[in-house]
């Protein structure tokens, strides 16, 4: 390789190691303004309630003036699941919660990422929230204990999914933490905002995960190799 493809290269890993940054610096933003001026701190108190305390979740549609209130939920949900995350790291070192299966997607144009990742969100909100939530507490018996038990049921389900998204040797079911706590918070979306809002919660908080990294990545391909092997 010679000296001027050499220095191109550090150019642009120091290009996508500064996207990467200012996107940290970005999200550590938006997560505290959910915190401290969109009520993050009640949103997480209303979820244990509305999902894990029994208490009722009334639908109460979505709608653009819907926008402010659930991006401040989805800022309480960052905070929660990747607040696990040194928990994860501390048990199952750095490269657990790699996810190769990303890869694919990363790789992909922005406009065909955009929607690839929106009819993945798609997917998983029909089968673990509208399924269960809108269907089967409909056949069920009525009761408060049916609805607890089908949203522990579904979240459970939903994080065990993931562990596909890891190779063999890392699928230990700690790393599908972050997706258990997930999917309490989309239940309560979908009990408080339908379907178009639990939608909408998972794709934005799916696309603030992963918009920093598709930015460096589309920089510098590499950098998805280069972190999985460390």
């Amino acid at each position: 390789m010679s000296k001027n493809t050499t220095g191109e290269n550090k150019d642009t890993q120091t290009i996508a190691g500064l996207v990467i940054i200012v996107w940290m610096l970005a999200l550590t933003v938006f997560l505290l303004w959910a915190w401290v001026f969109a009520g993050a701190g009640s949103w997480i108190i209303d979820v244990w309630q509305g999902t894990i305390g029994g208490s009722t979740v009334t639908d109460e549609g979505f709608g653009h003036k819907k926008i402010i209130p659930l991006l401040g939920f989805v800022g309480a949900e960052l905070l929660v699941t990747l607040g696990t995350l040194p928990l994860i790291l501390l048990i199952v070192g750095k490269s657990g919660f790699i996810h190769p299966v990303f890869r694919k997607l990363l790789a992909e144009p922005w406009l065909r990422f955009k929607f690839a990742l929106l009819g993945m969100v798609l997917r998983e909100e029909v089968v673990f929230r509208w399924f269960p939530l809108a269907v089967l507490i409909v056949i069920l018996p009525a009761a408060q204990v049916t609805l607890t038990i089908l949203i522990v049921v579904s979240s459970i389900v939903f994080a065990l999914v993931h562990l596909t998204n890891h190779e063999p040797e890392r699928r230990h079911p700690i790393v599908v933490l972050p997706q258990l706590i997930g999917g309490f918070f989309l239940a309560y979306a979908f009990l408080r905002w339908g379907f178009a809002g639990a939608v909408f919660a998972h794709y934005s908080f799916n696309f603030l995960i992963l918009v920093g990294i598709k930015a460096a990545y589309n920089i510098h391909p590499a950098i998805i190799e280069q972190t999985q092997k460390k």
